[in-house]
Parts: C-alpha cells; structure tokens; sequence
C-alpha cells in the first residue's frame, strides 16, 4: 500500500467540512464552510485521484447539509407555533 502526501487543501476540506458539521444546527454558516469544504476538496485533487482525507470533508459537508436542512425545516415548524402563541397571549 503506498503511502499518501499529505495535501494542504485536502486537510482545508476537511477542517471546513468539520466546521460545517460543528455550526449545522444554526443553519446558516453551513453554505459557507460547506461550499469552503468542497472547493478545497475537489481543488486538492489537481488531475489525480483525490485522497480520503479530502473525501472526508467532502462527506462531512453533506451530513451537515442534511442536518441544517433539518434543523431549518424544525425551526418552520416551531416558529409558527411560537408567533400563535404569541399573538394569542397579547389579545
């Protein structure tokens, strides 16, 4: 088996996709450092196979981008029952 070079934006991809991953529930910043983790991770192929640290990320950012997805759709569901009890108590 050979052993792998390390890439510096295979590990870019990662971090960010790990980021994305840490900041999923707030739903916003995953656009940003999952869009980050993919650039890097596909940028540090450069022609050849991409390595598994940069598929890490690559997977990392989408479990995050189902978990926001999720953690939104909760955030609709909620907040409507919020605002109705909110203009029932102020009647």
């Amino acid at each position: 088996m050979e052993k792998q070079e390390v890439n510096g934006l295979g590990i870019a991809g990662l971090l960010f996709g790990v980021f994305s991953l840490l900041f999923s529930a707030l739903v916003f910043p995953v656009p940003l450092f999952g869009g980050l983790s993919v650039t890097f991770s596909l940028l540090s192929r450069g022609g050849k196979r991409m390595n598994t640290i940069a598929m890490v990320g690559i997977v990392l950012t989408i479990v995050s981008v189902a978990v926001a997805l999720a953690a939104a759709a909760v955030m609709i569901v909620y907040m409507g029952d919020i605002l109705g009890l909110i203009r029932e108590l102020s009647i």
